[in-house]
């Protein structure tokens, strides 16, 4: 058979038609082709897989199994035999029914936010872990999707032959413009795409729709379930039904050929990953010992194959030195390194080995040089806190010099006395103690010292004192938890528990709430012992109801509450409250009981009836009633202050101000004497109180020297007071100089004569002499002491008149000096008070003369006393014209005179001064008898009503009789502005 192929350049019917009639002719047939096989589908592959390792997803794998399905569980393996997580034995399971189990990290954490070494200690721990459990993971995915290139890396590098992603396939509600699959391969094995993690808001369309969607162009499609269960998380969970209708209806879609599923291992046609030998291990770090270093590191990838053993290798001025090797399974990333030569430093690099090789070696470590062990160094940090004759001392541990702390010793001290120290051992030995056997009411300090097998450290700073006290008595059933139990009742109407509480449950009721009143008392009462020491307080609450008349103290004479502190005998020690209310309000009272410490007492309270018919019922509820004791603690006093010195021969006498002796007396003060920055041996002054003086002897003539003064109680020794100002001891001391500078101001009868202190001739002055001098007439010297004695004396009993001079001389321990040079004289004068009668205007207007067109009148608005003087209109018709008061005097001849007086201006005119007071105003003027104005004191009109001093020097007119003028001058307006003014307390002063 011949086939013959004609081509038409130009095909057209006819010529096709011509051409096949011709070849019929010529012997040739027509032979049919049959049209080309339609092409088969690609097949899609869809991977179910499981994330984290829910315990709810065991029977989803039952249900696969059933089906003929296989799934790809990712275990986070921390959370593995963990409660709601799977166990190491479903994993076996699931693994034996055909599963695949992945990696999913140890701990699911975003590995984007973490270091390298961390994260590579995530994703490779992840896979040891599953190694060493029998599962050799040959994929990943990424904890909550979260991944960038370097995350890739370390995947990559920790044996991972593919890692899942998620969002970047089109899924129900996202990524709609993402294709519908995964190649096959993936672009990237490290990041293959897969749809939005199942939840519940998927349906079964949604579902079906991922799988019919991808069947036209292939590829793989990641479905992603966590939870399959009812009422867990609903974001992560698909109901079971749901899950089991879409699994059968996808195995039942595999049966055609055109859908496969398959574990992600399957889809990606992965063989175990070949191991590598490991990484180098990171983070070598190392501490010096004795002789040794402990040297520590990081553990790295183990590039698919346990590893076996590290070898960590010393190296000493560039010199590498026999390795140690560390087994185990797993190889610890610890090791001490022994043999090694104290002062010597040392580096240190690590390197891994697997079953495959060895690792490159690490980064060498911070050099280190071991050094001998030292004996520990002091704790620190040490405190107490007091408990019943006891304390429970802590403190810190302290460096332990390079060998272990095997026990401490705990030293009690009071009074500056140690007690037998307290050993606490134990390996390692505990940093607290309970030190008993101490005696309540006394402070105590504690020291701590550290012992090591070279020796024992130094001891501790002391702790702050505490001291024990014994238990505090306290009120028994307080709150009424237990009815009226350790409570004694009494009076005509007992009380009863009741539940209206202030807080618990229980609470006292006293007297009636309704129902016939009886005439008597209801009383409530328990005797307690008050504790001997600190500060006692007693807090109730009551809450007060009465139908009678409301009262306070002793005007309660009906019904009424109270509460009392008595003795043991009835006798009442203290009122604590008494009253009648029906405030219905729970109300506190506290109160200090410290006066009543040591003594036995009795908690009185009671609501008093006084029987009334018809009944006005009084009753009191009482609950939390307490006793609390508070003790304060001593402490070491605080710096002497004041601190001065005096010279004297080879010696000085220092002084200073005994300080506040923190609660407990002072026993002791020391006094260090310094020369420049040489200190002394100080000196001791004991006593009951010790002196606040001390003689320094034993001291260089010629050289100076300051002192500093500490003080010592029970408790302790204050820190150093601040120096003295410096002295210089000289031999030979002699009496003062002459005091210098002597000066004198007169007073009435009497002087005040000032100076300036002399040189003491080496030894402290100890008293002045001032000697009054009236013409050549001596008088009797007044003698000044004092420690030191002042430089300053007022002399009294002098003529006045009469001038004086003064002398002074200064004493000491040798003698007294020659006397000063005297004084400029002065005269003492006396003060006298001008004959202003009536000043105060007690006696009305009397002894005043008054005047104008509205003459002043008396009144009662006073600046003292009951009386003042009114000058102008207050309110009425204004005339016009002044309202005048004025009296005559004579001003001193010698001296100076001073004149005082008090004014209260009023005004309903504008305000003004002096010469610009057009209208109204108000004035004072010093006259002459005839009425010629010598001077202005004032002149003015404002409205501020209140009372204002006026003085002035009146000297200028001494020896004359003089006219003091006071006026409201009126301008009679219509309608009147009244215009007044109120005077008072004229003086009139001499000196």
């Amino acid at each position: 058979m011949r086939l013959l192929t004609i081509l038409f350049r130009r095909p057209t019917w006819f010529r096709w038609a011509t051409a096949v009639s011709v070849l019929f002719l010529l012997g040739y047939s027509a032979v049919y082709l049959a049209p080309p096989a339609r092409a088969a589908l690609p097949k899609t592959i869809i991977s179910l897989t499981f994330d984290d390792g829910n315990a709810d997803q065991l029977p989803a794998e039952q249900l696969l199994k059933s089906l003929g399905l296989h799934g790809t569980f990712f275990i986070t393996t921390s959370w593995i035999d963990n409660p709601s997580w799977l166990t190491r034995a479903n994993l076996n399971s699931i693994a034996a029914d055909g599963n695949e189990i992945g990696g999913h990290t140890i701990t699911h954490p975003d590995l984007t936010t973490l270091s390298t070494s961390a994260a590579t200690n995530e994703v490779c721990g992840g896979r040891t872990t599953l190694a060493s459990w029998g599962f050799n993971a040959t994929d990943f995915a990424y904890p909550f999707a979260a991944e960038n290139s370097s995350v890739e890396q370390i995947v990559k590098n920790c044996g991972f032959a593919s890692a899942r992603n998620l969002g970047d396939i089109r899924s129900p509600a996202s990524c709609s413009g993402c294709p519908f699959a995964e190649t096959i391969p993936p672009a990237n094995p490290y990041n293959t795409a897969a749809p939005d993690e199942v939840d519940s808001t998927w349906t079964l369309q949604n579902l079906e729709d991922l799988v019919t969607n991808a069947e036209p162009g292939g590829g793989w499609v990641q479905l992603t379930f966590h939870h399959i269960a009812v009422g867990t998380d609903p974001t992560l969970t698909i109901d079971p039904n749901l899950f089991k209708t879409f699994v059968t209806w996808l195995a039942a879609r595999t049966a055609n050929g055109t859908t496969s599923v398959q574990t992600v291992a399957q889809a990606l046609g992965n063989a175990p990953v070949a191991a590598t030998a490991p990484a180098a291990p990171t983070g070598v770090a190392a501490t010096a010992g004795n002789a040794s270093a402990v040297v520590s590191w990081t553990a790295p990838a183990n590039g698919g194959s346990p590893i076996t053993s590290y070898a960590v290798t010393p190296s000493s001025g560039g010199t590498a030195l026999t390795p140690v090797t560390v087994t185990g399974n797993p190889p610890s990333t610890t090791a001490t390194v022994t043999g090694l030569s104290n002062g010597t430093a040392y580096t240190f690099t690590v390197t891994a080995t697997n079953a495959v090789g060895m690792s490159p070696p690490s980064a060498a470590s911070a050099p280190v040089t071991p050094t001998a062990p030292t004996a520990p160094a002091p704790p620190t940090g040490v405190s107490a806190t007091a408990g019943n004759a006891s304390a429970v001392v802590s403190w810190t541990a302290p460096g332990n010099g390079g060998s272990p702390i095997t026990s401490y010793a705990v030293t009690p001290s009071t009074g500056g006395t140690a007690l037998a120290p307290v050993t606490v051992s134990g390996s390692p030995p505990a940093t607290t103690a309970t030190v008993t056997g101490l005696s309540n009411g006394t402070a105590y300090t504690f020291t701590v010292t550290a012992t090591n097998a070279v020796g024992t450290s130094a001891p501790s700073a002391a702790s702050a004192p505490v001291t024990p006290t014994a238990p505090v008595p306290g009120v028994t059933n307080g709150g009424f938890e237990s009815g009226l139990t350790a409570w004694t009742t009494g009076g005509v109407r007992a009380p009863v528990a009741s539940t209206t509480a202030h807080t618990g449950t229980g609470s006292a009721l006293l007297g009636l709430a309704s129902g016939t009143e009886p005439l008597g008392d209801s009383t409530l009462s328990q005797t307690l012992t008050m504790p001997a020491t600190g500060t006692s307080t007693l807090s109730f609450w009551y809450q007060p109801h009465t139908a009678d008349d409301t009262c306070t103290g002793t005007a309660c004479r009906y019904d009424w509450m109270e509460a009392q502190v008595r003795s043991a005998t009835g006798t009442t020690l203290a009122s604590l409250f008494k009253l009648s209310s029906n405030s219905g309000t729970w109300t506190q009272l506290s109160t200090n009981l410290s006066a009543y410490n040591g003594q036995t007492v009795v908690l009185w309270f009671n609501v008093h009836l006084d029987g009334s018919s018809p009944a006005d019922d009084t009753w009191m509820y009482l609950d939390d009633v307490t006793l609390t004791n508070t003790q304060t603690t001593p402490t070491a006093p605080a710096a002497p202050t004041g601190v001065t010195a005096a010279a004297g021969n080879a010696s000085a006498t220092v002084t200073w101000t005994a300080p506040a002796n923190g609660g407990s007396p002072i026993t002791s003060y020391a006094v260090t004497p310094h020369a420049g920055t040489t200190t002394l041996a100080p000196v001791t002054v004991t006593g009951n109180p010790p002196a606040t003086t001390a003689n320094i002897t034993g001291l260089t003539n010629g050289t100076a020297y300051t002192f500093t003064v500490t003080a010592t109680n029970a408790i302790g020794t204050s820190p150093a007071s601040a120096a003295s100002a410096a002295v210089t001891p000289t031999a030979g001391a002699t009496a003062p100089a002459a005091p210098t500078g002597v000066t004198a101001t007169a007073g009435n009868a009497s002087a005040t004569v000032t100076w300036t202190a002399p040189a003491n001739g080496g030894s402290a002055i100890t008293s002045y002499a001032v000697t009054p001098h009236a013409g050549t007439t001596t008088l009797a010297p007044v003698p000044v002491t004092g420690n030191p004695p002042a430089t300053t004396a007022n002399i009294t009993g002098l003529t006045n008149g009469t001038a004086y001079t003064f002398t002074v001389t200064a004493t000491n321990a040798v003698g007294t000096s020659p006397a000063s040079a005297a004084s400029a004289p002065v005269t003492p004068t006396g003060t006298t008070t001008s004959a202003i009668t009536n000043g105060g205007f007690e006696s009305g207007l009397t002894a005043w003369t008054t005047g104008g067109v509205r003459a002043p009148v008396a009144s009662t608005t006073a600046h003292t006393g009951t009386g003042s003087a009114l000058l102008g209109l207050a309110s009425g018709t204004e005339p016009l014209g002044d309202s005048s008061l004025s009296q005559t005097i004579t001003i001193p001849a010698t001296g100076t005179t001073t004149l005082s007086f008090w004014y209260q201006p009023h005004s309903q005119e504008d305000p003004c001064t002096g010469n610009a007071c057009p209208y109204d105003w108000m004035e004072a003027q010093v006259r002459t008898t005839t009425g010629t104005t010598l001077g202005s004191l004032f002149k003015l009109c404002n409205n501020n009503g209140t009372w204002t001093q006026l003085t002035a020097d009146l000297t200028a007119y001494k020896g004359q009789t003089i006219t003091l003028w006071y006026n409201v001058h009126l301008d009679g307006s219509s309608p009147a502005d009244d215009t007044w003014m109120y005077l008072d307390d004229i003086t009139l002063t001499n000196r």
